[in-house]
């Protein structure tokens, strides 16, 4: 369905203007990802544009990008940045599409990104034409979710409130080729297991402890550089409160810093406390060794420290890992 709205957007031109299409993800990991499966199907001018590539080529001007290409795979939170510095305006699109839309609800980056759109349209509400300068807006998602609602009356106002946050006149579901869809979905087979709950969790207090003393070398590094931007992450960690964080609050004092030595050690610092919090969040669900296994193999895959910096924060963990190792014979 994307791959097919995609190619009519470009392919049409009613408006008479220069087609500009922004896909926004969640989280950077999806970015390359969609754009491959994008670069696939549609020909294309194509950019991917997240905290690490823009990292990588240090932090180049969005506007200036606009220019060379057609489609721009982008997180939300760097298309929030650059419409905050006013480097770019949202009426520069001309179609915006959210992958997993659902996010688009309280303080989350999709919602963010749409603020400026009402801005725009009920400014220009008195002067009908100026409507036709606005983006279309789509958004995919497998399951638009019912928030906090308990009651069939609160979900249909939380999906009201979804489709008004995007601007949405239509939600559509599939109504062709349901048996194919269904054929394509795999159901499991369902069983429920009752396991004891863990006593005393020494393996989360040593992990959630490493993370505190890698918070507080963060806050160091900030002031070395001179930077006041406060930081506060959040109390309880391995859940999605800290990964929103890392994805929001951290991700945007990494887009606004401006010397290269900082960001990577930032980008640094932020891979090492999400490999944390992701390996406290499986161990949720699974054995202390399974998570610690996920953990050091996440961090093998990262790149090796090239600065005295970076090698602390690894040398913060591997000071740590015996005592960590020790913690599954508690």
């Amino acid at each position: 369905m994307f791959f097919s709205l995609t190619k009519h957007h470009l392919q049409n031109n009613l408006r008479h203007t220069e087609k500009k299409i922004a896909f926004v993800v969640d989280k950077s990991t999806l970015a390359k990802q969609q754009a491959d499966a994008i670069k696939h199907y549609v020909a294309c001018r194509l950019k991917v544009i997240s905290g690490d590539t823009m990292r990588e080529e240090k932090c180049i001007q969005l506007s200036r990008l606009l220019l060379k290409y057609d489609i721009f795979v982008i997180t939300a939170q760097m298309l929030v940045n650059a419409m905050d510095k006013e480097d770019l305006s949202i009426d520069l699109f001309t179609l915006i599409i959210f992958d997993e839309c659902h996010h688009c609800y309280g303080g989350h980056a999709f919602y963010k990104v749409m603020i400026p759109y009402h801005d725009k349209m009920l400014s220009d509400m008195q002067v009908s034409d100026q409507q036709e300068l606005l983006p279309q807006v789509v958004g995919f998602t497998a399951s638009i979710g019912v928030g906090n609602a308990r009651a069939l009356e609160n979900v249909v106002d939380h999906v009201k409130a979804m489709m008004a946050n995007l601007d949405a006149d239509v939600l559509v579901t599939v109504q062709e080729n349901i048996e194919e869809l269904n054929e394509k979905i795999k159901t499991p087979d369902q069983s429920i297991v009752v396991v004891p709950t863990r006593i005393t969790d020494v393996f989360r207090t040593r992990i959630e402890s490493l993370m505190i003393q890698t918070e507080e070398y963060l806050r160091k590094i900030l002031e070395k550089f001179g930077e006041h931007t406060p930081v506060h992450p959040p109390i309880k960690k391995g859940n999605e409160q800290y990964t929103q964080w890392l994805e929001d609050d951290l991700l945007t004092v990494l887009g606004n810093t401006k010397d290269d030595t900082l960001s990577r050690l930032l980008h640094t610092i932020r891979s090492y406390l999400q490999i944390y919090n992701d390996g406290l969040i499986i161990h949720s669900y699974v054995r202390a060794s399974d998570s610690l296994n996920y953990i050091i193999r996440k961090i093998e895959d990262l790149p090796n420290p090239s600065t005295t910096s970076e090698q602390d924060i690894k040398h913060l963990f591997e000071s740590k890992l015996q005592n960590i190792y020790s913690s599954f014979f508690k």
